[in-house]
């Protein structure tokens, strides 16, 4: 869901997946999105929260991200 969304609507963007420890049941990795043309850092948002199985504030707090981003440089 997440890298689809971002690439749809922030074609240019860079997306790192840090997958966390899964051993406990609970992965804690990170979706970061950056700015490819200026490196700028755009959103950081636990994995878990904008998977397809997991969708929840994560993919909210995503979406908010890029749209305040592309607001920000107009």
């Amino acid at each position: 869901m997440a890298i689809r969304f971002v690439k749809e609507h922030f074609p240019s963007a860079n997306v790192t997946w840090t997958r966390g420890p899964s051993y406990n049941g609970k992965p804690d990795g990170q979706l970061v999105l950056t700015d490819a043309t200026s490196g700028q850092q755009v959103a950081s948002v636990t994995q878990r929260e904008v998977s397809e199985e997991f969708y929840g504030a994560g993919a909210e707090a995503l979406k908010a991200a890029i749209a305040k981003y592309r607001q920000s440089m107009r």
